[in-house]
Order: structure tokens, then C-alpha cells, then sequence
């Protein structure tokens, strides 16, 4: 079967350094290995080779035929960096990854204390 993605969320570094130094080896995906500020830890995620977060709203912007200018991205983990790049508002939440927080346009709370609502404020 194929597996279109995956996520070790939460582990020692130790623990999850040998699944990325062997995913890296094959070279059959995008990995994308951080410092998890949200789950504590390290996180692994595994996208298909050549497939990003950005491309995927690309081909979604092109099939509805809207432009950046419209986006609006929600990102957590050091895996959403670029799209946040990508997006016209970029938003981060409250103890994220540093490197989404360093270039959000907009801090809300975490989704406990109610910060998705703060997204509909934002639109």
C-alpha cells in the first residue's frame, strides 16, 4: 500500500534520530525533523518526495483560480514554516515552532484556550 504521509510526534531525540538519518537515506519523501514546541520533544513527519504543504495550496489555488493574496495559514510545527512564507496572512500559535513564530503575521492562543476562534477575526 502506499502511505502518503506520516508523523512521529513527541519523542526523545534520541528515539526518533535513527527513523530520520534512515528516511533521509532512502530519499523517498520530504522530511521535515524539529524541536516540537507544542507536543514537547522531537516530531518526524514524512510527505511524498517532491510534495510540500506550499505546492499543495498552489494546486488548490489554481483549481478554485485564486491567488496568495487570499491565503490565510494556520501553522504549529517547524513543518509549516514555508507555508506560512507562502501565505498572505501567516499566523502561528502561542508556543510554536520559534522559526513560525519569528515570521507570523499574527500570534493567536492555543486551541485549549480558544485561539481558533481568533481565526475568524483575522479573515
Amino acid at each position: 500500500h502506499d502511505v502518503l504521509g506520516m508523523s512521529i510526534l513527541g519523542l526523545d531525540h534520541a528515539a526518533l534520530a535513527p527513523a530520520a538519518e534512515r528516511i533521509a537515506s532512502i530519499g523517498h519523501g520530504e522530511l521535515a525533523f524539529y524541536q516540537d514546541a507544542l507536543y514537547g520533544y522531537w516530531s518526524l513527519m514524512v510527505q511524498p518526495p517532491g510534495i510540500t504543504k506550499v505546492q499543495g495550496i498552489e494546486a488548490y489555488e489554481q483549481h478554485i483560480g485564486t491567488k496568495a493574496d487570499r491565503v490565510i495559514a494556520v501553522g504549529d510545527g517547524g513543518n509549516d514554516v514555508e507555508m506560512l512564507e507562502h501565505a498572505h496572512v501567516s499566523v502561528a500559535i502561542e508556543g510554536s515552532h520559534a522559526a513560525g513564530l519569528d515570521i507570523a503575521d499574527h500570534v493567536i492562543p492555543r486551541p485549549e484556550d480558544g485561539g481558533w476562534a481568533q481565526v475568524l477575526d483575522l479573515i
